[in-house]
């Protein structure tokens, strides 16, 4: 009997891609827009239907290990971020509900956050991107936990960052020199590790074999981290046009989800965040593994 060759996995994949697409645009005007004045009735309900829409889609290609959510971040220095949309966390534990509503994060916890836009133009995109940007330098406290050089120099120890929006006008002008301007000079560890405009195009990173190699080799692929090994690596854009069906869509998936896979599991400071610590000893401790590379 000959075997029926179909490839499953991608048509269900496709199938949650394309309710995404629905629920994101077409569905989502309908409930929310009034159209004789193009204005939004309920921005808010609107928001979090794209949210929520958007965590259905992740949930379907993340392994068991991390749950979706959204909410705020939180670390044992007593900061808190402004509230991100999507928080990718550990499935093991749930975030700290202090109102009944709002859950907060520890960043030890955390693997990626995200922001979901509609339509933006170059100013709001910069905007949103340095949101993203300062919420994730609130996590750079996981460094302390770990003396894993290699993920520190892979981009490997910070929680992945990320934007999904309907459209990016001018997509095209976006190149290393606007992404410059956004941060301003600021930390290459604190840039988005990727960016998927679902009309046009998805955006990471152009990575070489020779820049992995150390030597000329001009073979690339696309790269969900902002540098490697300290190397700030350029833009590097896949357009829908053009290519097979939901193709961008895939890298941006298949690049968040590798991405989050990689990053290192740190241990969580149970007694910092009750405020209890004991820095003589925790300096000690950390002149030794750095002596001793353990």
């Amino acid at each position: 009997m000959d075997h029926i060759t179909k490839n499953v996995y991608k048509t269900l994949i496709d199938g949650k891609i394309d309710i995404f697409r629905k629920t994101y645009s077409e569905s989502a005007d309908e409930l929310f827009k009034e159209y004789e004045h193009g204005t939004i009735l309920h921005p808010g309900e609107y928001g979090m239907y794209r949210e929520r829409a958007l965590h259905q889609l992740l949930k379907t290609i993340l392994s068991k290990d991390f749950s979706v959510g959204d909410g705020f971040l939180i670390n044992s220095k007593g900061e808190i971020s402004t509230q991100c949309d999507v928080v990718i966390y550990n499935s093991a534990i749930d975030g700290v509900t202090l109102d009944g509503v709002a859950k907060y994060y520890p960043i030890e916890e955390v693997f990626a956050i995200g922001e979901v836009k509609s339509t933006l133009d170059r100013a709001s995109l910069k905007k949103a991107l340095r949101k993203l940007a300062q919420n994730k330098m609130m996590t750079f406290g996981r460094e302390d936990f770990t003396n894993n050089k290699v993920s520190i120099i892979t981009d490997c120890i910070l929680p992945a960052s990320f934007l999904v929006c309907k459209s990016i006008r001018d997509i095209n002008t976006l190149d290393d020199n606007y992404f410059d301007d956004v941060y301003e000079g600021g930390p290459l560890k604190a840039r988005h590790n990727i960016i998927l405009s679902l009309d046009e195009a998805c955006l990471s990173y152009r990575l070489t074999l020779g820049e992995v190699l150390g030597n000329g080799c001009e073979e690339e692929t696309s790269w969900p981290h902002a540098f490697i090994n300290e190397n700030k690596l350029i833009p590097k854009t896949i357009y829908a046009e053009g290519m097979p069906r939901n193709f961008h869509v895939y890298i941006f998936l298949g690049s968040l989800r590798n991405a989050i896979e990689t990053i290192e599991k740190v241990e969580f400071p149970f007694l910092e965040y009750l405020g209890v610590r004991n820095e003589k000893f925790d300096e000690t401790l950390r002149k030794a593994r750095e002596s001793t590379g353990i």
